[in-house]
């Protein structure tokens, strides 16, 4: 079964990757890539925009992926989200209706029982999953570098069946992983609101120099302009949003609210990052166990 034994969720690797001396360099790069792709494909970003919506689609994906005909049905989706108590039933039936709408999922032909209309991933679907992880292969040859196994990211893309033996297993992963359910405060204050995987990635995008000492880590941006340009939620929430991580000293500005220069803190970069290579071992591993 695809999500037997997920819903007990284990502690975090270890995998050691954020301590890597590359890491935070490459982590901004790979950060960067996957900001553009959501803003290239904004649709289907959007299902991606909320902690629950993301873990749902992953579910959706792998429920897909490995079964023989390349669809599920949505009362099969519904049970086994509702199982893994990612959120509510009716949130899962929302992301159903949201990502057919964006057509990140379709109808396929129906079979014998007329009245249940199997789903799958749309060809736009597959390849966001596909760019996905990619992305993070690619970020793997990168912080190994020269030695490393390399060209993970073009086996992968070469390979048109890598989709279904690699991605199912990550899923499973995902789902059981503590650090990935339950992140730590300063990284779920973003977490769960829409959008907040995009306001994160454009804070770490911002980050100019080397990531050193326990200092708060200075950003570019001096304004919210350009994310309320990238975002769905009005400006008023964002800016909401932005107060409550700052009376958290989850970040902060060099002297005038929303008008001077932007910090994050170390600790909303550290658990960031741990997540980040949390995620970066899961696709590791699931990799390892196909290639």
């Amino acid at each position: 079964m695809l999500l037997e034994a997920t819903i007990s969720a284990v502690p975090s690797t270890g995998t050691g990757l954020h301590r890597h001396p590359r890491f935070a360099t490459v982590l901004r790069a790979q950060t960067q890539s996957r900001l553009a792709l959501s803003l290239r494909d904004r649709p289907r970003a959007r299902i991606f925009a909320t902690q629950h919506h993301w873990l749902f689609a992953h579910i959706f994906a792998a429920l897909t992926l490995e079964s023989d005909e390349q669809q599920t049905f949505a009362s099969d989706f519904l049970d086994a989200a509702t199982e893994q108590r990612v959120a509510s039933r009716s949130a899962a039936e929302g992301f159903l209706k949201t990502a057919m709408h964006y057509q990140m999922i379709e109808a396929k032909p129906a079979g014998r029982d007329r009245r249940r209309r199997p789903l799958g991933l749309s060809a736009s679907g597959r390849h966001f999953f596909e760019s996905w992880i990619a992305t993070h292969l690619d970020t793997l040859d990168q912080i190994e570098g020269p030695g490393g196994d390399g060209g993970r990211g073009k086996r992968f893309r070469d390979d048109p069946t890598a989709l279904e033996r690699v991605h199912p297993p990550i899923c499973r992963e995902l789902l059981r992983s503590a650090r990935v359910r339950w992140p730590p405060p300063s990284f779920s204050h973003f977490t769960w609101m829409a959008d907040g995987g995009i306001v994160m990635d454009w804070l770490i995008v911002g980050i100019e120099g080397e990531v050193t000492g326990t200092g708060p880590i200075p950003l570019k941006w001096h304004s919210l302009d350009e994310l309320c340009e990238m975002v769905s939620i009005s400006q008023g929430h964002l800016q909401r949003k932005f107060r409550e991580a700052e009376e958290a000293g989850i970040l902060g500005w060099s002297d005038r609210r929303f008008h001077s220069r932007l910090w994050i803190s170390p600790t909303f970069f550290q658990d960031y990052a741990a997540y980040q290579a949390d995620k970066l071992g899961i696709i590791e591993r699931a990799f390892a166990a196909w290639g």
